[in-house]
């Protein structure tokens, strides 16, 4: 048996009684309309009704904020749910001083390209075709906490703009035509776009692409920081840049589970020339700086061949042998 405290027995025992009258109503071909219970099949029944009585009180069993519609109906459907809104952002949006020009460029974080808007459903996307469990598991939650950090940017916006004279925030173009609150577009207006999103169906391409993307939020951040004094927003700002740098790290070590970043994505393997390094930026002045060829890890001997004048070799895969 279930223990209900005292404050829900009474909702226990209405419930029992519908249960009563339901199975008891009966149809008849005399009378094809329905017939209640009588009152006496209700009384036995509540006579047979085990004794439910309240154990001695805890100290903290007084706080019951829940009704027993809530712990009996409402509660078993909260936790069917795939998401859940609180009332309380991953961080504190207190934003100090009204500021239109600045809330425009936030803009580019709400519904820019390299916004929270196209990472949340970047992320939540690439998710279905991933066959890797907790690579996939790791996309669903970074794609959930996106969502937190969408509301966050548009509580920024929100604060930036609350309070604003008429005139003040209507020298906006952008606000003086869409209002006064944050809509799905970048600082320049222009519409977010699904085109904005990349899911190739392959998780290897699709984390590389992710750590791109995440440098991207992260050097927007960056730039909006060093463009306020607003203490509030700042805080705000460096808390949301810092997370997509840890986004990236995950995506990193994400990619070191599949072979590092070198890996390689699709099944088609590549030909000879994978290590074949062509010098095709010569022949300029030094002086200036932009004319020395200069090598590195990526061209370096032993793991690279690199074909100082490749024009030659280049003609002769175009034209064919025999040509």
């Amino acid at each position: 048996m279930h223990y209900c405290p005292a404050d829900d027995l009474g909702m226990v025992g209405l419930l029992d009684d519908l249960v009563v009258v339901a199975s008891s109503m009966t149809q008849t071909p005399e009378n094809p309309h329905w017939r209640a219970a009588p009152r006496d099949a209700i009384a036995e029944s509540r006579e047979a009704r085990p004794v439910v009585t309240r154990p001695e009180q805890t100290s903290n069993e007084h706080d019951r904020s829940e009704s027993a519609i809530s712990r009996w109906i409402l509660k078993p459907a909260r936790e069917s749910l795939m998401f859940a809104h609180r009332k309380k952002p991953l961080f504190p949006v207190k934003v100090g001083e009204v500021n239109p020009k600045f809330a425009q460029k936030l803009l580019e974080q709400f519904g820019g390209r390299s916004g929270e808007f196209t990472a949340m459903t970047e992320y939540f996307v690439q998710s279905f075709a991933c066959d890797k469990p907790a690579i996939r598991d790791m996309l669903l939650d970074i794609a959930t906490e996106e969502i937190g950090h969408l509301e966050m940017v548009g509580l920024m916006v929100e604060q930036l703009l609350r309070g604003a004279e008429r005139e003040s925030a209507y020298e906006n173009t952008l606000f003086s035509m869409m209002g006064k609150g944050p809509q799905f577009c970048d600082s320049l207006g222009n519409a977010w776009t699904s085109d904005w999103i990349r899911a190739s169906g392959d998780i290897v391409a699709d984390l590389k692409h992710n750590v791109s993307a995440e440098a991207g939020a992260k050097m927007a951040y960056d730039r909006l920081i060093r463009q306020t004094d607003d203490p509030g927003c700042k805080e705000t700002l460096n808390y949301l840049m810092t997370r997509e740098i840890s986004h990236q790290r995950m995506f990193l070590k994400a990619l070191d589970t599949l072979g590092g970043i070198t890996a390689m994505e699709g099944t088609v393997k590549p030909e000879a020339e994978l290590n074949t390094y062509y010098n095709l930026s010569r022949d300029g002045q030094g002086d200036q700086g932009i004319g020395v060829d200069e090598r590195g890890p990526w061209n370096a001997e032993g793991e690279w061949q690199f074909v100082d004048e490749p024009e030659e070799k280049l003609s002769a895969k175009v034209e064919g042998p025999g040509a």
